[in-house]
């Protein structure tokens, strides 16, 4: 029977386990490392990235923010639409809840 390694070298020690070949196991086990590895990296380096970028931008201090603006504006545009038709509306709700409620 032939030796199971060659000739000068040391056999595998999987060869010898009493559950079998551990080889796929410890193939799987090297991938899923060198992956975690590497998503590890990739998120290190897009975290320094964005710090660096960010740090490029100039500071919005004393600026106004957009969405205040906006959520202003639509304030200002329901309370200017209230004011003008307000009555109308607020008759146009109640005829239509009579007609809904039967009243």
């Amino acid at each position: 029977m032939p030796a199971p390694h060659s000739p000068g070298t040391a056999p595998a020690p999987h060869l010898n386990h009493p559950h079998g070949d551990l080889a796929p196991r410890n193939r799987l086990s090297g991938l899923l490392t060198g992956a975690t590895a590497r998503l590890l990296n990739a998120r290190t380096a897009l975290l320094a990235g964005y710090t660096r970028r960010r740090a490029q931008l100039p500071r919005e201090a004393g600026d106004v923010p957009g969405w205040v603006m906006v959520t202003l504006m639509s304030a200002l545009l329901v309370a200017g639409i209230f004011a003008v038709a307000g009555p109308q509306l607020n008759k146009l709700f109640v005829d239509a809840i009579s007609k809904v409620s039967g009243m």
